[in-house]
């Protein structure tokens, strides 16, 4: 359970500070927008490996339905990130920034 960290989403631990939740959404979407390079695609499995490594995420639990959504969220309605195959498994996705 500590690996896999599956009780950070208990609010009752969260609120006795043991555990963290999942980040916030906007933050979340700042911190991937920061990363992703302009005009290199960069795969699901690094992206979601370089975050979920970043102090700020470092006690969060994020699974990667979350992750998967967020960026198909930017994709489909900001339009600030490019997915060149978004009709295959969001693990096969290759992203990039758009200027």
């Amino acid at each position: 359970m500590l690996r896999y960290k599956i009780l950070n989403n208990c609010v009752s631990l969260s609120s006795l500070g043991l555990v963290n939740c999942f980040p916030e959404r906007s933050i979340f979407q700042e911190k991937l927008v920061n990363f992703l390079p302009h005009h290199t695609e960069i795969s699901f499995t690094e992206i979601h490996s370089q975050i979920i490594a970043d102090p700020d995420f470092y006690n969060c639990f994020i699974p990667p339905y979350f992750f998967r959504n967020i960026i198909f969220y930017l994709y489909r309605n900001q339009s600030v990130i490019n997915i060149t195959n978004p009709q295959d498994i969001y693990t096969q996705w290759n992203v990039s920034l758009l200027n």
